[in-house]
């Protein structure tokens, strides 16, 4: 089952950086990217965010563990971007502490950030629940 919806959802996805399929383990590890398109900020902007991300999901007796890491952002839309885009991990942009340390734009961008990913990543355990039926 996770094989199959591995493959269904990941393979020929050209944001996919890597897919590794674990028989023995029954777990599936994934590394890939997503365009956030966040919600619109005080000056009527809708910035894009680059994901990047890796999870592990895992069959067990009880259904299926998911475990989501190595979540980074990289804005390519900043104004004194660079040719190398900045990498922001998600501890310094998404969590509480992170949010309320910020300011201005700042901290309307980190949120809107972590909206952004939360509502991505519970649809991403949605998509693995149904294969077993599971209540969110």
């Amino acid at each position: 089952m996770l094989y199959k919806w591995g493959k269904d959802n990941y393979a020929g996805n050209p944001l996919l950086s890597g897919i590794r399929f674990d028989d023995k383990a029954r777990s599936i590890t994934v590394g890939s990217k997503i365009e956030l398109l966040l919600p619109q900020n005080s000056n009527g902007v809708r910035e894009k965010v680059v994901m990047n991300y890796r999870f592990d999901a895992t069959i067990t007796n009880a259904g299926c563990m998911l475990v989501v890491r190595d979540v980074t952002y990289q804005n390519s839309q900043s104004p004194n971007s660079s040719f190398f885009p900045k990498t922001f991990t998600a501890e310094e942009t998404i969590t509480s502490t992170a949010i309320s340390a910020a300011s201005g734009l700042d901290k309307e961008f980190k949120t809107n950030t972590q909206k952004s990913t939360l509502f991505y990543l519970n649809g991403l355990y949605n998509e693995l629940s149904k294969i077993f039926n599971l209540s969110k």
